[in-house]
């Protein structure tokens, strides 16, 4: 792979991408919902809330509104996993758009709103009677968030094909689930050369729709991102063994693997590249944040081990606070760090 120094991509950020750009170099297809917040212990989860911890589900109207009744809300943010990593690429100076669709109502005015103020070009549908998304993020003790969404409703619609002659395409494998327009896109994507990546978001989604995704990473996708449980339940194979089968399929395969950094597989080789442990507060777009810091990484040419330490770095950031989003003040530090890591690659080539 072509290298280029990460203090390179840091100089773009602020000069090139200083300046208004109409276009994008990544287009992000995933839920516009917004996250409510909500701290709880064990035991709250055993008595209010069906289903595994740890797990994504969308819930019937009563089931939902009787957790917000039972629940206070410590705070609420713009969301959605695609959403979460187009926002932390846009703050590595990479122009970014999302395509979704929100309600005409007082979330959905939030949601663009928030998109705008991150410079993410919003590309957002308002079909007639939709609700913006909501999604219950039930943080326990140790970290870990059980998320409870809203009644979800099937979306279809037309896609532009030029929206999509993008360097990547940056997909969330939820949207298999109510949409019918993610393949159209896809296929757009690739006959346009676009990379396409894809991150299969949870267990449950991959369980549920595991014929369909092995098929349409094998025919269109370049990067597939994981945490381990969603890896083992996709592949039915032990880690190292199921990185590499799964290359057969997709060149590039990212398996994070919380504390202990993530797992890179390409070229039949698989790359361990650990992380500084820290104490997590929530879970909550760990692996979205991670996947921002690659990817960064990734379309300015970094070596793979760079890409998933700046991956590491950001993923090892976000848990460390509530939600999904970074707070201004710390990615001034976050930015040294990863200028660190590029001036260290750069050494090398010379």
């Amino acid at each position: 792979m072509r290298r280029i120094s990460l203090f390179f991509l840091l100089f773009l950020q602020t000069t090139l991408f200083g300046r208004e750009i109409a276009s994008y170099d990544v287009i992000g297809i995933g839920m516009a919902c917004v996250d409510a917040f909500i701290f709880v212990d064990d035991n709250f989860l055993k008595q209010h809330v069906p289903g595994e911890k740890g797990r994504s589900y969308h819930t019937d109207p009563d089931t939902f509104n009787g957790l917000i009744k039972n629940c206070t809300i410590s705070k609420r943010a713009v969301g959605g996993s695609a959403a979460n990593t187009l926002r932390g690429l846009a703050k590595l100076g990479v122009s970014t758009a999302l395509l979704s669709h929100i309600g005409r109502d007082p979330a959905g005015d939030f949601y663009q709103e928030s998109l705008n103020r991150y410079g993410i070009k919003a590309l957002l549908s308002t079909p007639p009677g939709f609700s913006t998304p909501e999604i219950l993020c039930l943080i326990t003790p140790d970290g870990q968030r059980t998320m409870r969404g809203s009644p979800k409703r099937k979306i279809a619609m037309s896609v532009d094909p030029t929206l999509f002659k993008t360097k990547l395409m940056h997909v969330e494998a939820r949207r298999f689930d109510i949409c019918t327009y993610v393949e159209e896109a896809m296929f757009h994507a690739k006959k346009a050369s676009s990379l396409i990546s894809i991150d299969l978001s949870d267990p449950g989604t991959v369980l549920q729709y595991k014929t369909l995704l092995k098929r349409i990473i094998k025919t269109y996708v370049d990067i597939v991102f994981t945490d381990e449980d969603t890896f083992t339940a996709f592949t039915d194979l032990p880690l190292e063994e199921g990185c590499l089968e799964l290359q057969k399929s997709c060149p590039l395969v990212v398996v994070t693997l919380g504390e202990k950094g993530c797992l890179v597989g390409h070229d039949d080789q698989l790359i361990r590249v650990p992380t500084t442990p820290v104490a997590a507060l929530d879970t909550t777009g760990a692996g979205d944040l991670f996947a921002s810091g690659f990817l960064a990484g990734y379309l300015q040419g970094c070596d793979l081990d760079i890409c998933a330490r700046m991956g590491n770095l950001l993923g090892g950031a976000i848990v460390q606070i509530t939600g999904a989003e970074l707070p201004d003040n710390l990615w001034p530090a976050l930015l040294q760090k990863l200028e660190k890591q590029g001036e260290s690659q750069k050494k090398e080539i010379d």
